[in-house]
């Protein structure tokens, strides 16, 4: 739909509401649709593991306009859909999270131990290994949780006046003039 703006000018586009799932209605003269309420399942799990519209329209044999409509039609598919993107960008959010902060592990290790003047055996132990938190992630998590204080662009305010006495702009120009042909001349 779009809505005229002012003056003679082309129609401009209404901007987009998020969309409200509407009640599956049944085809009524139209292709049958593909949709399945197995899908439903699937892809709660496919968002879980960061696919993206595109992915699951490829996964399911249908264009992405096809899943735009799903998620009007299908409010089960809709509400399924973004729970498995929450999965998604919370797992990314703990993952950011651990690596800017560092976190230890065990890892399996592999050692001879002498257990005779001529025997040796295989070992598998445990250790702990620690890795230290990474100066990006941190900063990536504070400028999103702390944007005031984080962000990259700073804006810094000035008071007061600034006067200029003497021959004014013309002064100015002048003078500035004068340094120009002065550098120009002594090769500078």
């Amino acid at each position: 739909m779009t809505k005229r703006v002012g003056g003679d000018g082309p129609a401009k586009p209404r901007a987009a509401a998020k969309p409200k799932p509407k009640a599956a209605a049944k085809n009524p003269g139209g292709r049958p649709t593909k949709f399945k309420p197995e899908y439903v399942a699937q892809v709660r799990k496919l968002c879980a593991t960061g696919a993206t519209d595109v992915e699951i329209a490829d996964f399911f044999d249908v264009s992405r306009a096809t899943i735009s409509t799903w998620k009007l039609q299908y409010p089960d598919f809709f509400a399924a859909l973004h729970d498995g993107k929450d999965l998604a960008d919370a797992k990314v959010v703990r993952s950011l999270y651990r690596n800017a902060t560092g976190y230890e592990f065990t890892d399996k290790q592999v050692i001879k131990v002498k257990i005779g003047p001529s025997q040796e055996e295989v070992k598998i132990i445990d250790v702990v290994k620690t890795v230290p938190g990474e100066t990006t992630a941190a900063f990536i998590w504070l400028r999103n949780r702390q944007p005031e204080e984080w962000r990259e662009k700073q804006e810094l305010g000035l008071s007061g006046s600034v006067e200029v006495t003497g021959a004014g702009i013309s002064g100015l120009l002048n003078a500035a003039k004068g340094i120009a042909d002065a550098k120009r001349a002594g090769g500078s």
